[in-house]
């Protein structure tokens, strides 16, 4: 599991964080204080002093406001980092934040203290600029614009070759109207060939209409045949069940004839036996006395 987290990639707040702190770090290795002019600029606006004129304290007063501002934008940033920071301190994307070679949290802390610190000291040696100084020459500036006006030797003339095109394409729109209002006008003219043609197509439509006729005819009585078959297969159907309800019924009540009949014609031919062997055994005794019989007269 611990190799798993190693090699999960930073989150997407942990990277803008670095980005942005490093960005601040940039700008606040740079000269935080208000712009000064160089020795170059300084020269050349000597140098053009005939033309336009020493720079004039509202201009500057302008300059001073708007660095005044672009320090509170980076204060207001700096701050913003630092709450990133705070709520990114004590979740569980500070462990992945340590563990992919990113700086860990007291690091970053002090980058953001010190970059504060050069930004309030810059904000320090800046004047606060009240509200009634604030420049509003944008509509000033906007209203002392002239609209552009096109000098005579500018001027667009049209181009000999697409005024002639254009003519021709004017030409050739109303002869296509010409035309059209001209087919337009004439009287349609009919060939026998076509009213030939008209009435072999009507009688075609006739025919098939009649045929149409015929089949549907014959479809409605097959169908009202088919619905007679119907009606009569079920009454046959009906008799039939009726027919096999009654014959399952005798063949049950035949079923029952025979048990009862089977029993009494074991117990018949049960006494059946016994009667005869009555019979054999009464013959057998008599012919058994018949023989003592005999024999005793002979020995007295």
């Amino acid at each position: 599991m611990s190799n798993q987290c190693r090699t999960r990639p930073p989150s997407k707040e942990n990277i803008n964080l670095m980005r942005l702190i490093n960005r601040l770090e940039q700008i606040s290795n740079l000269n935080l204080a208000r712009p000064v002019l160089s020795e170059a600029k300084q020269d050349s606006q000597f140098s053009s002093s005939d033309i336009s004129g020493e720079r004039t304290s509202k201009d500057r007063s302008a300059e001073d406001i708007a660095w005044y501002w672009e320090l509170k934008g980076l204060e207001t940033t700096v701050k913003h980092a630092k709450t990133i920071l705070k709520t990114i301190e004590g979740s569980s994307s500070i462990s992945q934040f340590q563990e992919n070679a990113f700086p860990n949290y007291g690091e970053l802390n002090d980058k953001l203290k010190v970059i504060e610190s050069r930004v309030k000291a810059a904000l320090e040696l800046c004047k606060v600029p009240a509200s009634k100084n604030i420049p509003r020459t944008k509509k000033k500036v906007v209203n002392s614009i002239k609209k552009p006006e096109l000098p005579v030797s500018l001027e667009l003339k049209p181009d000999s070759r697409v005024l002639n095109e254009a003519n021709k394409a004017n030409d050739l729109e109303k002869g296509l109207n010409e035309a059209s209002l001209d087919q337009a006008r004439k009287p349609l003219i009919i060939d026998e060939q076509s009213i030939t043609n008209i009435e072999l197509i009507d009688k075609t439509l006739n025919q098939n209409s009649s045929i149409q006729d015929q089949l549907t005819d014959e479809l409605s009585q097959m169908a009202s045949q088919l619905k007679k078959n119907v009606h009569h297969f079920n009454k046959l159907l009906v008799e039939d069940q009726a027919i096999i309800q009654s014959n399952q019924t005798k063949l049950e009540n035949n079923s029952t004839l025979m048990k009862t009949q089977g029993g009494k014609l074991s117990e018949i031919s049960i006494r059946g036996r016994k009667t005869t062997w009555l019979t054999i055994l009464a013959v057998l005794a008599v012919v058994l006395a018949w023989i003592m019989m005999f024999i005793i007269i002979r020995l007295t």
